[in-house]
């Protein structure tokens, strides 16, 4: 398996900092009937972070990281272009191991049916990946803890408490649903099948 950690980004820079900056992108919604605006903290070098301006329309191509000192995922720019003419983007992906099985929560009144896949790349690193209607009802069938995952979409920052009760944010995919698959299903054997089997064999 090719693991597969990338974003790509273009919008308008809010804010600029000592290690990044905040820019803000704008696109459709998947049935274009509702605009989706997201503000990302973006870590960058030096030299890029002396090319932007606030104010200014860039794109960026980059990957999920960690901060060390939080543990917490971030935005890293590779490749920064200043002024950039064009529309806004907003993508990320991953290709990687599923952490746990999919967490499928089904329709309730006005919300419609979602699911979770945590993914897991060699280095560690983890990322949610948030699957809607049809989607979910295939990765609900298909993927089990070490499954290779697929997940290409909309990089959205959300707000949640965490276990000490401070609010605090964590990147997630929502994934495309021409994009996100399960690429390779793992059976899962109970272990004390496999127990019973190495009894036999003794």
């Amino acid at each position: 398996m090719e693991e597969k950690n990338r974003i790509m980004l273009a919008g308008v820079v809010l804010e600029k900092g000592k290690t990044g900056i905040k820019m803000e992108t704008s696109e459709l919604s998947f049935d274009g009937n509702e605009e989706y605006s997201h503000i990302h903290p973006v870590e960058m070098s030096s030299g890029d972070l002396k090319a932007v301006k606030k104010g200014m329309k860039i794109r960026v191509f980059g990957e999920f990281g960690r901060d060390e000192e939080t543990r917490r995922t971030r935005i890293e720019a590779k490749i920064v272009t200043p002024n950039y003419i064009g529309e806004d983007v907003n993508k990320g992906e991953l290709v990687g191991k599923a952490h746990r099985s999919f967490q499928f929560f089904p329709a309730i009144t006005d919300k419609q049916a979602f699911g979770n896949v945590i993914v897991r790349l060699e280095s560690g690193l983890m990322v949610r990946g948030v699957c809607f209607v049809p989607t979910c009802h295939r990765f609900v069938r298909e993927c089990t803890t070490g499954s290779t995952v697929q997940i290409l979409g909309r990089v959205q920052h959300r707000d949640y408490y965490d276990r000490a009760g401070d609010l605090t944010q964590m990147i997630e995919i929502v994934g495309d649903d021409d994009f996100t698959n399960v690429l390779k299903s793992v059976e899962l054997v109970n272990p004390f099948d496999e127990a019973d089997d190495v009894a036999e064999a003794i």
